[in-house]
């Protein structure tokens, strides 16, 4: 079951898109907490896994799901933050 998805994820969802697909969780902005994160990726629409970064310590790498993508394609109209510095 997919949640209602708030301006701000879909900032995020898009933030994730401009970046090729995917960037590492420190690097983007904005980003909408953990529990949007997991309701984001409860829903299918991302995926959160730990790898090695290019410093070489373990973080998060976050990335669209095929859904995520679909979701983007079907609502580009969808309302953005507008209160977001990122």
């Amino acid at each position: 079951m997919q949640h209602e998805i708030k301006p701000l994820e879909a900032l995020f969802l898009w933030r994730l898109a401009s970046a090729g697909g995917g960037d590492w969780l420190k690097d983007v902005k904005p980003d909408p907490g953990a529990p949007s994160r997991k309701r984001l990726e409860a829903s299918g629409l991302i995926e959160t896994v730990k790898k090695k970064s290019p410093k070489g310590s373990r973080a998060s790498f976050v990335s669209l799901a095929d859904a995520g993508w679909a979701w983007l394609g079907g609502h580009l109209d969808a309302d953005l933050n507008t209160r977001s510095t990122a």
